[in-house]
């Protein structure tokens, strides 16, 4: 006998007792702890908790600050060269000295360097709008967890009602056979019914632990408290979804769509200057000479100026460069926004379809089976039902809560995923 396995004499103790003693002794070992109901953790509270990490935090504000390095380097004057050179010879009379001090500026006329400035400042702009899309991802991350969390509290909540359902069917029907009043089946077919619940509730709870880890670690660089608090929300979405039209209209706005818009647009720039290699940087170099001789200095003054002949190098590389990467960018961002549209249309009806089954579920079937529960007990206890109608009623009715919490958790990752897609906050 289970309760025997476990080396509690049955008959020493009532049943509600053991049960209840075996089902805390179950949570302490798997180390779950009741969470502080004065402190529970929300979705909004979540979500700010992950996207405020220091670490991710640093990591993104980082990339925005390389992006701006580049377009301040692109914008930079190269410094002037100041030289100095000294000439001398030996040889009596002859002998002659000059000293040469000069200063050389390059300076660009072909306007390449404002365009480059413009270029990076569109790629400023793409990594900003990459760094939006990612705290997206994230936050959707963030609340699929939240919601996985959500999810098991309550399934693991309606095995726990189960389990002591059938624990208290079980005592009544130790004291009945005790008394000679019901068989010895329907007394190990109770705790049997019994042990197996509790199982069940103890892989739940075990789920349930794993899932508040894996929520603990989106929110902290540390290590959860002992006592991780519960969450609380609606596991179904409560408002509908936007209209579709409206979503595929406001579909090319999504971040990462515009960070590929604005790549292309800084290739293109990055082309057109390029496409100006007929007009290299010139070089003008001007300062005094010295010339001092036996008999006297003179002092007199030098210029010159230099521009390289673009014969060989005309910038192929960045033009080529330049037309690929926009080519690749804006395809990149066709193809996606094709498949974008192809995913909400799927998604919206889903989540249109997955919520009313979870309304109309919740509306009707639950309600049912739990009448038909309590019907069944009360043929059993009154004589007219047998033991395994009584289990099979109470299974319906935990079946029937478990699909509605299916349901509803399909239902809100859908509407997760449907605005993931749409480059909005999931609500």
């Amino acid at each position: 006998m289970y309760l025997r396995n476990l080396g509690i004499e049955a008959r020493k103790r009532p049943m509600t007792d053991r049960c209840l003693v075996h089902l805390a002794t179950i949570a302490l070992s798997l180390g779950v702890a009741t969470a502080d109901p004065s402190t529970p953790l929300t979705e909004a509270e979540a979500v700010a908790l992950g996207l405020s990490r220091p670490g991710v935090d640093e990591m993104l504000a980082g990339e925005i600050d390389l992006a701006r390095s580049d377009a301040v380097t692109a914008g930079l004057l190269p410094n002037p060269i100041a030289a100095y050179a000294r000439e001398q010879t030996f040889g009596g009379a002859d002998a002659t000295a000059e000293d040469y001090a000069w200063l050389l500026q390059k300076f660009d006329l072909s306007g390449r360097r404002g365009l480059r400035v413009e270029a990076a400042q569109r790629r400023v702009e793409a990594t900003e709008d990459d760094v939006r899309s990612r705290r997206l991802g994230l936050g959707a991350r963030i609340k699929l967890r939240f919601y996985d969390v959500l999810q098991r509290q309550r399934r693991a909540e309606a095995l726990r009602q189960w389990a002591e359902r059938l624990a208290v069917v079980a005592e009544r029907i130790a004291r009945r056979a005790a008394a000679g009043d019901a068989a010895q089946y329907d007394r190990q077919r109770a705790e049997r019914e019994h042990a197996a619940a509790v199982a069940r509730w103890s892989v739940e709870e075990a789920a349930l632990a794993r899932a508040r880890e894996q929520l603990a670690a989106l929110l902290s660089e540390q290590p959860p408290p002992p006592n991780t608090p519960a969450v609380v929300g609606n596991l179904m979405p409560t408002t509908p979804p936007p209209a579709l039209d409206g979503i595929l209209e406001r579909l090319p706005l999504r971040p990462d769509l515009r960070a590929l818009e604005a790549t292309a647009a800084a290739a293109e720039l990055q082309g057109r200057a390029s496409a100006r290699w007929w007009l290299p940087e010139i070089e003008i170099s001007a300062g005094l000479k010295s010339v001092e001789t036996n008999d006297e200095r003179l002092n007199g003054f030098i210029a010159s100026g230099a521009i390289p002949l673009p014969l060989l190098n005309r910038d192929q590389d960045d033009a080529m460069r330049a037309a690929a990467e926009a080519q690749v960018a804006r395809s990149r961002r066709r193809v996606e926004l094709a498949e974008a549209t192809g995913e909400v249309r799927g998604i919206h009806a889903q989540v249109l379809r997955l919520t009313d089954a979870a309304r109309r579920a919740r509306g009707a079937g639950n309600g049912e089976w739990r009448a038909l529960a309590q019907v069944a007990e009360a043929a059993y206890h009154g004589g007219e039902g047998s033991i395994l109608e009584l289990v099979d009623a109470y299974r319906a009715q935990l079946d029937a809560e478990l699909q509605i919490v299916d349901l509803e958790w399909r239902a809100r990752r859908a509407r997760i995923e449907l605005d993931r897609l749409t480059g909005e906050y999931p609500s």
